[in-house]
């Protein structure tokens, strides 16, 4: 948009003519919005553009991993009958988790060792061909985790609930996503899919597209932080056409849109080239983006610069957000300065909304500034950024600022130990076979049903409930 040239009145005009020209150019040129460049200055474009984004981040739900991890209950008298299982586990895993993993032992000697009381998951000491011996956890020996027959129930009702909410405030989702993982993947469906369709199904078609499908996206995928262990089979997806097969199995079709699972680093966590990925990749895809001007450079051209430029790893508080900066030929990506909800809400500019299922670690790291504790399984959290676009003589400057401070919540959900309270039976765990049956390390309760056990029960769709300011909560003007 330019700048408006004030209506003049010649002497000799027609009042008539005069005044539908002055709306006319009124109606063209709408509103001028200012941008504002890295440091915050304003910067004079003339063909500026702004989206407003409004993102829904959701924790997956309670996989096989997490509930072993906290429940194991088995110690050294099991270890005879139990490691040949966990040693067939190991020498399974691809290479891309685990170098000459068919080589590599676990050690008879020191068997499994019981978890201690309040602490995470039982051990074993692995014993690679070529390096030293290290102690690891039984969860860590899982690749990609599914989530446990329980949580899918607590996911369609954590979805059920939420989905009532954006119906009520007039929220329709664009976009849906998660990460690599199998967990996230599962979560995003049973929340945002599956409360859509079959018996006692909700009317979604006010908040959910009836075409939606859960589309992973890159640098979301969860990595254990540093310094907690050189395993973690848990946090790798596994290989398209097998984990394709796997939800096939599981669900009777596909779930998934896989268009970036190809191209784009499947094992990556990095918040920093994520929100560039969303700026520059995500964002024009959306159907919106034509009417508002939003284009995409080259994909190709864009992930090498990106890849270049920032690197493989970023924690939070290590350097500041608006030095981040990808440049190639045709323009420039650059994470401006952040900015307060006042502003956001005054911004007279269309908004997007979009939901990406991601994970705990990394959902502490950038929405709680690195504080524990992480949030719930099916927790929803809100981030909220200003994608501005300036097209200058040769190049094209895009940016994304981010919302200040922690993110809030927008959907609590219970704690973990809520949900299992009641005890654990076999129904809840059913499906957790894949590498090895964790129902043999657990202490299970026998079920009553098999559609309704404690752990089902404790997450039902009363059990989510919203923040007070969340019920007054804006509503954008939708792209």
């Amino acid at each position: 948009p330019g700048r408006r040239k004030p209506c003049a009145w010649p002497a000799r005009a027609s009042w008539l003519v005069i005044g539908i020209l002055c709306i006319v150019g009124v109606l063209e040129l709408g509103p001028v919005h200012r941008l504002k460049d890295a440091s915050g200055t304003e910067l004079q474009s003339e063909s500026a553009k702004l989206l407003k984004v409004r993102l829904f981040w959701v924790r997956h739900g309670l996989s096989c991993a997490n509930v072993l991890s906290s429940g194991c209950a088995v110690g050294p008298a099991q270890s005879d009958i139990l490691m040949p299982r966990l040693q067939a586990a190991l020498q399974d895993l691809p290479d891309y988790v685990l170098k000459d993993s068919a080589s590599d032992l676990l050690n008879r000697t020191f068997g499994i060792r019981a978890r201690s009381p309040g602490g995470e998951d039982c051990t074993v000491e692995l014993e690679p061909k070529d390096s030293s011996a290290y102690i690891t956890t039984l969860h860590h020996l899982m690749l990609d985790p599914q989530l446990t027959d329980c949580s899918r129930h607590q996911s369609a009702n954590a979805g059920r609930a939420f989905i009532r909410w954006l119906i009520e405030h007039r929220i329709r989702l664009e976009f849906l996503s998660s990460s690599f993982l199998a967990r996230a993947i599962e979560t995003a469906h049973h929340m945002f899919i599956a409360p859509c369709h079959g018996d006692a199904s909700l009317n979604c078609s006010a908040a959910i597209s009836a075409d939606l499908k859960v589309t992973p996206v890159p640098y979301v995928t969860e990595r254990s932080p540093p310094g907690q262990g050189a395993l973690q089979a848990d946090n790798f997806p596994a290989m398209p056409a097998e984990q394709e097969r796997a939800l096939r199995e599981n669900y009777g079709s596909s779930i998934m849109d896989d268009r970036y699972a190809h191209s784009w680093p499947r094992f990556a966590q990095q918040f920093q080239k994520f929100k560039a990925f969303l700026a520059m990749v995500l964002l024009p895809s959306l159907p919106v983006a034509p009417a508002l001007g939003i284009d995409a450079p080259d994909e190709a051209t864009f992930k090498r610069a990106l890849e270049t430029a920032l690197p493989a790893t970023a924690r939070f508080g290590h350097g500041t957000t608006s030095s981040v900066l990808v440049s190639w030929d045709e323009g420039e990506y650059v994470a401006g300065p952040d900015f307060g909800r006042d502003e956001y809400d005054a911004l007279d500019a269309p908004e997007v909304h979009l939901a990406v299922v991601g994970h705990g670690q990394m959902m502490t790291e950038w929405c709680f500034e690195g504080q524990a504790p992480s949030p719930h399984n099916n927790q929803v959290l809100e981030k909220l950024f200003i994608l501005q676009v300036s097209s200058g003589d040769v190049r094209r400057t895009t940016t994304l600022r981010e919302l200040a401070g922690r993110c809030p919540t927008v959907m609590n959900a219970p704690p973990p130990e809520i949900l299992s309270q009641g005890g654990l039976t076999h129904a809840d765990v059913a499906s957790c076979t894949p590498g090895f049956a964790i129902s043999d390390f657990l202490k299970l309760d026998k079920a009553q049903s098999q559609d309704s056990t404690p752990c089902m029960r404790a997450g039902a769709e009363s059990a989510f409930s919203f923040p007070e300011q969340m019920h007054g909560s804006m509503r954008g003007r939708t792209a």
